[in-house]
């Protein structure tokens, strides 16, 4: 599929976590039972999703720094 839904769905799952502050497998099950997402779709959005929520702190104080 295209990369352009794994973004997508990627942004829901990191702007839901900006309201829970906490990992959301529910949601990402949800998300992957749309037959359109490729296994790589999937692969895509669990790696970017668990490394915004690894680094989170980090990027909250990078965007701090620098507005």
């Amino acid at each position: 599929m295209s990369r352009k839904l794994a973004r997508e769905n990627t942004y829901l799952l990191v702007f839901e976590y900006l309201f829970n502050k906490e990992y959301n497998q529910t949601t990402m099950d949800i998300l992957f039972m749309d037959g359109q997402l490729s296994d790589d779709d999937k692969k895509y959005i669990t790696t970017t999703y668990e490394g915004v929520i690894a680094h989170f702190d980090d990027i909250v104080k990078l965007i701090s720094d620098n507005t």
